[in-house]
């Protein structure tokens, strides 16, 4: 049985709803006749407004034709948009990691908050290889140029 994947998205500044399956004519002809269905080059995929959108509906029309994984509707990430619209994402590890240390959700919140910032200062760069000398930047931009309390920069060297 096939797999139709319901992913969130933006395009064009929009929430939307993206249907990711493989190649299969008769899906397409079946998603093609919802009036409110579109197709995206730029996203190479089937989508829906999510204002439009009826999960309900949905997963019984395609009940016993594919499997519909909607799984990722109901999870919330943590995401943070750029300048150059380009959407940044937390690692899934790291937010597991503050769990796994038994923070109170106000301090995952602070912490993913955080970290999302010192990605986006970074954005394009690999993580990983960054060096101490770039962290330390990045903590002295929080206090040169951000003015940040004291407060806030232990928030962020943690």
């Amino acid at each position: 049985m096939l797999t139709l994947r319901l992913l969130p998205a933006l395009h064009r500044e929009q929430a939307i709803i993206k249907v990711s399956f493989p190649y299969n004519r008769d899906l397409i002809d079946k998603i093609k006749r919802y009036q409110d269905t579109r197709w995206s080059q730029t996203l190479k995929s089937w989508y829906f407004l999510k204002k439009d959108f009826s999960l309900n509906t949905f997963y019984h029309d395609f009940k016993g034709i594919a499997y519909l994984d909607y799984a990722p509707l109901s999870k919330k990430k943590t995401v943070r948009k750029t300048e150059n619209n380009i959407q940044i994402q937390l690692p899934k590890a790291y937010k597991e990691l503050l769990l796994l240390k038994r923070y109170s959700p106000n301090t995952i919140k602070t912490y993913c908050s955080c970290f999302l910032k010192f990605m986006v200062f970074y954005e394009g760069k690999c993580l990983d290889l960054l060096s101490k000398n770039e962290i330390k930047r990045y903590l002295l931009h929080l206090i040169k140029v951000e003015k940040v309390s004291r407060s806030t920069q232990n928030q962020s060297s943690n």
